[in-house]
């Protein structure tokens, strides 16, 4: 199932927003309910090898950190990280939903 078909299943997209909250408790190392900048590159260092990508720079994580901390504390709450990570998923469905079409036209020119 790509991330696409998760995010539009509402039970799939129950189960994401379930795993999101646990690799956040995860992150949260002090459980004070807050990911600090240093969790929040553990986490995403973690997403980037399980993905088999590049390690993210600091300067990567602060950009993420700057854009989902809607409350300006330093720091990300559960509903601005879960934000955060739905944000990039639908980054990922749009990129399926375009690599798709692309395929369609492909075939369609053949």
């Amino acid at each position: 199932m790509t991330i696409r078909e998760r995010l539009e299943n509402q039970d799939e997209r129950k189960k994401i927003e379930s795993e999101i909250r646990q690799m956040f408790e995860k992150a949260d190392k002090n459980g004070t309910g807050l990911l600090s900048f240093g969790e929040l590159y553990r986490v995403c260092l973690e997403i980037n090898t399980k993905i088999n990508k590049e390690p993210p720079t600091e300067g990567d994580v602060k950009k993420l950190m700057t854009e989902a901390d809607t409350n300006k504390d330093g720091l990300l709450n559960l509903t601005e990280f879960t934000a955060l990570m739905f944000g990039n998923l639908e980054k990922i469905a749009e990129a399926e939903r375009q690599l798709e079409a692309s395929k369609k036209e492909e075939k369609a020119r053949n």
